[in-house]
């Protein structure tokens, strides 16, 4: 019999994420609409866990220490970064036929369906006992704050309706790049001994480069640990 308590643990944080966004970004679409992404999150989560499941069910990728270094460093951060970008451009390719969204609501919709991933992925952790609540709470935003970079550029490419190839360009960096810090991120998080210290400081700066960008895309400047004036002198 499946644990209620198990799943309000598994939902209810990134729902509460989805809230804190959507109070933070002035031009946030009705909240409904958000959860129409949370749900595509969710189902993209699904195809990915039995995407990276056929393709790692090898004996030795998951009995052995290289085989899930393999796994996670180099396996599964393009497929969840690939079913997360599919779940934001897919349902976006149908609403931006029939409203115009700015770069905030983009961004956002990229947070949010992120964070319908980690639900789902919370729920695998939960009930198959690997993870603890506490620290399924801890890892709540990581999904969200990986794929702030390419939710950027999306929104710019397709707000702007942009189709150049310089921002074709800029939108495939970004979601390469989110796929190496997916890769650290996993790789840090397996590792043991000092190795494994470095885990929290990444996390900790891939969250400040996704409040610089959440900044932006409401047209402020981002925060300088060193202000200017103090630079000059």
């Amino acid at each position: 019999m499946i644990d209620l308590s198990l799943l309000l643990w598994a939902v209810v944080p990134p729902i509460l994420l989805v809230f804190l966004y959507h109070y933070r970004i002035a031009t946030a679409p009705f909240f409904l609409r958000l959860l129409r992404f949370f749900l595509f999150g969710f189902i993209a989560g699904s195809f990915a866990d039995f995407g990276t499941g056929i393709i790692t069910q090898g004996e030795s990728i998951q009995a052995s220490f290289p085989g899930e270094l393999l796994r996670q460093l180099i396996l599964v951060p393009p497929i969840q970064e690939g079913f997360k970008l599919a779940a934001v451009v897919i349902p976006l390719k149908f609403f931006s036929a029939q409203s115009r969204l700015c770069v905030g609501s983009i961004f956002l919709f990229t947070i949010v369906a992120a964070l319908g991933f980690t639900a789902q992925e919370n729920v695998v952790y939960l009930l198959a006992n690997p993870a603890t609540t506490g620290e399924r709470l801890i890892l709540t935003p990581v999904q969200a704050i990986l794929s702030a970079p390419w939710g950027y550029a999306l929104g710019i490419s397709m707000c702007l309706k942009i189709r150049s190839h310089r921002y074709t360009q800029s939108l495939t960096r970004a979601w390469l790049t989110a796929v190496g810090y997916h890769g650290l991120v996993n790789f840090f998080a397996i590792s043991q001994g000092i190795v494994g210290y470095a885990f929290f400081p990444l996390l900790f700066w891939l969250f400040w480069q996704t409040e610089q960008l959440l900044r932006r895309v409401q047209g402020k400047y981002p925060i300088d640990v060193i202000s200017r004036r103090e630079g000059k002198r």
